[in-house]
């Protein structure tokens, strides 16, 4: 249904990935044609949730529109959120902050498992739990993965330790904890061509290192729960006993 809506009455998405809106390009031709497309919206309760259309909305608040052209849809929580996703990135992909805190958000809000998110927004699981894993860092590690110095496929070679339980209380991974991970993120930021490929190969020798202190524990807690069960002593027999203890 296509009908004019107050534009006070209308509310951005909760869903919206989006944390910043380029206004710009599209202010002059509202200005000399007004708004030729209409946003689409979805009806709540008293007032509207826009599903596409945020920038337009956003221009008409400012140049004092009083109602917007709107299309209203009948669509539930989980089809709005699919859909406010898959219109912004057709237009334009998002940058590696808005995806890290969506899907952030769609874990610790709305808990969604990895998978869950994965395959709600078309991402590899890997690729999820990579952009959720930056949040592990220190502050200025975060932000030079948002800023693209770091790219995040090579966050996403660094799965296995990040996830090794191998960092503080807190839950957050440190230098003094772990230093070779902070010597691997530091060769990054330093040479051009040190990308995810060479961190795979980097580092080879301290995942070799963190298996083999793996086995060693899980050797340790066998011998005092079940002194006459075989310790695992290959990484596919760790799994297990890993999978058992959680």
């Amino acid at each position: 249904m296509s009908m004019e809506v107050p534009i006070d009455q209308i509310k951005p998405s909760p869903y919206q990935p989006r944390l910043t809106f380029d206004l710009e390009d599209i202010k002059g031709s509202i200005m000399r044609d007004g708004i030729l497309v209409s946003l689409t919206v979805r009806k709540k309760d008293g007032y509207y949730e826009l599903v596409d259309g945020e920038r337009r909305w956003r221009l008409a608040k400012e140049l004092g529109y009083k109602t917007v052209p709107c299309d209203v849809i009948d669509i539930d929580d989980e089809t709005a959120r699919r859909m406010v996703w898959k219109v912004n990135t057709l237009r334009k992909e998002y940058e590696p902050n808005e995806k890290g805190q969506f899907f952030k958000k769609m874990q610790e809000e709305y808990g969604m498992s990895l998978r869950g998110i994965a395959r709600e927004y078309d991402t590899e699981h890997h690729t999820v739990k990579a952009y959720l894993n930056v949040f592990k860092l220190p502050d200025e590690y975060q932000q030079m993965v948002w800023d693209r110095v770091i790219p995040i496929g090579v966050i996403q070679e660094l799965e296995e330790p990040f996830n090794s339980g191998l960092y503080n209380p807190l839950g957050r991974i440190t230098p003094e904890d772990n230093p070779q991970i902070f010597e691997i993120l530091d060769r990054v930021t330093r040479e051009k061509r040190f990308g995810a490929m060479e961190v795979r190969e980097a580092i080879r020798p301290y995942l070799a290192k963190l298996r083999e202190e793996q086995i060693e524990k899980a050797k340790e807690v066998f011998a005092e729960v079940k002194p006459e069960v075989k310790a695992p002593e290959t990484p596919e027999e760790l799994e297990k006993v890993a999978k058992a203890l959680r």
